[in-house]
């Protein structure tokens, strides 16, 4: 582990990084091992926050106790019901990092979410995307293809959707 992060210094041209993340949870015994390692380079300063990926409330306590957590990187979007692991980030202010927020192009297909978009003279993803961003701690990562793509999305930063839009997008996945 420390010699990829290292190499990755190396290639980065770079002392350090800003968050050092890991990417999937193991069995308990590889996740304390790689806890530790966390806790390491941030002692050696190559990483400033630490953050993990994909933990469950379990995995994540357990980290927590061990080092200071920053960030949790979930999939999250109107179609997956993570509100008690999000709940729980969002009271220890931690941040929660959303991957696969569009549901793979599913958000196109919603009618409630197409409905919206079209109140607003906005695209489903843009409606989606500030959905997520007005919550407390969301960072959504939308993939974005090409140029147009990447237009679009951050155009979700430019408008704002109604807190009853906002509840409507929200029960969705109940």
């Amino acid at each position: 582990f420390l010699p990829s992060v290292e190499n990755s210094l190396r290639q980065l041209k770079s002392d350090y990084v800003d968050l050092l993340l890991l990417h999937w949870p193991s069995d308990d015994h590889a996740n304390d091992t790689a806890i530790e390692l966390l806790q390491v380079c941030h002692e050696k300063k190559f990483t400033r926050l630490m953050g993990v990926s994909n933990f469950n409330m379990e995995q994540l306590k357990k980290a927590q106790r061990k080092i200071p957590v920053f960030c949790n990187q979930i999939e999250y979007h109107p179609f997956i019901d993570q509100h008690k692991i999000v709940k729980y980030l969002q009271d220890n202010d931690m941040l929660i990092t959303a991957y696969t927020p569009l549901a793979r192009g599913r958000v196109g297909s919603d009618s409630t979410i197409v409905s919206i978009a079209k109140k607003y003279g906005r695209t489903p993803a843009q409606v989606t995307l500030q959905w997520l961003l007005r919550q407390k701690n969301v960072s959504p990562i939308p993939k974005a293809g090409n140029e147009t793509h990447l237009k679009e999305n951050l155009e979700a930063l430019n408008f704002e959707i109604s807190n009853e839009d906002a509840e409507a997008i929200a029960k969705i996945k109940s």
